[in-house]
């Protein structure tokens, strides 16, 4: 394993897995609008956390806890 220096940074994790999303209009016209009004270069980003952060949150809710 190659050790890290300061100015190193980690290797990003490889994306090796595919899923297709397919929208209306209306849902593709309002992810265009806000990355318009909010300069985002990467409607895949957007998406990918909006998907992950709704998983996430869900797994955190029904986690199970004692009380």
């Amino acid at each position: 394993m190659k050790r890290l220096t300061r100015n190193t940074k980690p290797p990003k994790p490889i994306r090796n897995n595919k899923i297709v999303v397919t929208f209306t209009d209306e849902e593709m016209a309002a992810i265009n609008a806000y990355c318009k009004k909010y300069n985002a270069s990467s409607r895949t980003s957007i998406i990918r956390e909006a998907a992950l952060r709704a998983v996430m949150t869900q797994l955190m809710d029904d986690y199970p806890t004692l009380f």
